[in-house]
């Protein structure tokens, strides 16, 4: 839960850190799940090693919190999560098809990062974006 009143300062502040960040590569391989394969509770497709998605990530987490948001524990792990799992059934099969299929893209350019709210419901979260912050930097081209 983020109150309204800090919303243009995580805006201002993600801005900054994006204006030193050029656009930068990634690609999709391998996959995974959360927090382990015993007891998924999440599907994810891993990105490339980058450290311009590494610099990116610290900047907007300092920043965060620096605003007094809980620092993350464990350390940061570039994926795209592909399924969230609720209910156990088939879950075992469902895994197994997930950790043996080989997932691997061309590589793609990031230019953008996008705030997004989410909303928590019953039925699932509903996501809007709120504003897109182009990646700038001209110092820093990757």
């Amino acid at each position: 839960d983020t109150p309204d009143d800090l919303l243009p300062r995580i805006e201002s502040d993600v801005e900054e850190v994006c204006r030193d960040i050029g656009p930068f590569k990634l690609a999709i391989q391998g996959v995974g799940c959360f927090p382990n394969k015993s007891r998924p509770r999440a599907y994810w497709a891993g990105l490339t090693p980058s450290k311009a998605l590494k610099s990116l990530q610290g900047g907007i987490a300092e920043r965060m919190d620096a605003l007094g948001f809980e620092p993350e524990e464990k350390e940061f792990e570039p994926h795209l999560t592909v399924a969230r799992i609720k209910e156990p059934i088939g879950k075992e099969r469902m895994t197994q098809a997930f950790l043996n299929f080989a997932l691997q893209s061309d590589s793609f350019t990031v230019t953008e990062v996008s705030l997004v709210k989410s909303t928590l419901r019953q039925e699932g979260p509903i996501y809007s974006v709120l504003r897109n912050f182009p990646l700038s930097s001209l110092l820093n081209p990757t």
